[in-house]
């Protein structure tokens, strides 16, 4: 998991480069249209990619039906409460990163912040997502070997403290150390959560039970950039910055007390 993240990691360096690069040359409109037409052109090579994917066992097994995958994640999340716990997690974790991304890029941007230029700007985003390209696979690496919540909670804790840190040592090298660990954290607990969740389910609702979890992420996170945004407005950058610490810190608690499974195959690995 960790390593087919690194795809997507490789992706966000080169885009914020990309785009402060164009923006030297084009309007931010100009930019839009073409980054609107790429999708379009990506869902071909989607589709003629995956096309094949589903097709491969034995045409005589009967695919579960809609209604009996979602009884059988119902069942799963019944049998195991430690979901919910993870689920809770993920959704915490969601609700900081949404609200961080953006807000790191005001807070870098912004004429009465730092106001670096677009050139510098999407350097310094290359800088955090960069990181994350390399750390993603070693902590993926290490959560097989000695287990996710060694991993997990450092990394948290880590996300917390760095975030909090922005406030006084947001700008010059420490702006530059503090992207850098908090590109090592950043990117890499999100597969590390969803191979724990996969850690307890059973393959035949791993789809729908990491469906499941999106949603919740999606649905915790939707009204996180509003708050962070009313802090922002009405206390500055200052207050959005330990908004988003407190609730990696209070992730970091809910993880602490959710008894995790060990890592399918560890015994394998460890030999």
């Amino acid at each position: 998991l960790s390593i087919h993240g690194v795809g997507g990691n490789i992706g966000d360096v080169l885009g914020p480069a990309l785009t402060g690069v164009l923006l030297l040359s084009f309007s931010w409109r100009g930019i839009l249209s073409i980054y609107a037409a790429v999708p379009m052109f990506l869902a071909f090579l989607v589709f003629w990619a995956f096309r094949d994917i589903g097709q491969t066992g034995s045409r005589d097994v009967r695919s579960a039906g809609f209604r009996e995958q979602m009884s059988n994640t119902r069942l799963s999340f019944k049998e195991h409460p430690r979901l919910w716990g993870i689920m809770a997690v993920a959704g915490l974790r969601g609700m900081a990163n949404v609200a961080f991304l953006p807000f790191l890029a005001l807070y870098l941007g912004l004429d009465d912040e730092l106001g670096l230029g677009n050139a510098s700007l999407g350097l310094h985003i290359a800088l955090l997502v960069g990181v994350g390209v390399v750390a993603t696979p070693v902590t993926g690496y290490i959560s097989d070997r000695v287990g996710r919540k060694v991993v997990l909670i450092p990394g948290m804790l880590g996300l917390c403290v760095l975030t909090a840190l922005l406030v006084p040592f947001g700008e010059g090298i420490g702006l530059i150390i503090i992207l850098a660990l908090l590109g090592t954290f950043l990117f890499s607990d999100q597969p590390i959560l969803t191979a724990a969740a996969l850690d307890v389910v059973g393959e035949k609702v791993a789809a729908s039970t990491l469906g499941v979890f999106s949603f919740s992420r999606f649905v915790l996170a939707a009204a996180s950039p509003l708050i962070a945004g009313k802090l922002f407005d009405a206390q500055g950058i200052e207050s959005t910055f330990f908004y988003i610490s407190g609730i990696y810190l209070l992730g970091t608690v809910v993880l602490l007390a959710v008894p995790l499974a060990a890592p399918r195959g560890q015994d394998e690995i460890n030999h």
